[in-house]
């Protein structure tokens, strides 16, 4: 959490400086699609320790009409999908949780930013 707080700083601090705003963290996301129609005891174990964080609010279970709502109200919906499981019937989606924690650092940015201040870099 630390270092995700520290790179949306940097995007906050580029796009104020006009020298450039592309952000080196992309806060998109991440569908954790589960390998059934019920959350695994891995997903369930993580909701909880995101709950005793204070977290939980930042995760969305596919499920979870609570969940759906509020990723609804957040502007997470979207990325809510249903994945059908092959050959069930009467059908049936794959369970999923929304990490939207979750994201990526674009790499090059982040050493671009970093150079001006370095005379020379070794790989």
């Amino acid at each position: 959490m630390e270092s995700r707080l520290a790179c949306i700083a940097l995007n906050k601090t580029r796009e104020h400086s006009g020298i450039d705003c592309s952000d080196l963290f992309v806060n998109c996301g991440i569908l954790c699609v589960q390998p059934s129609d019920q959350l695994g005891a891995l997903e369930e174990e993580t909701l909880a320790n995101m709950g005793r964080e204070g977290l939980r609010d930042t995760q969305f279970v596919k499920s979870d009409p609570n969940d759906r709502e509020r990723a609804h109200n957040m502007g997470w919906d979207s990325k809510l999908l249903d994945f059908e499981i092959p050959g069930e019937y009467p059908p049936k989606n794959f369970e999923a949780v929304l990490d939207s924690l979750a994201g990526y650092t674009k790499s090059s940015e982040a050493c671009a930013h970093r150079l001006p201040g370095c005379q020379s870099s070794q790989f």
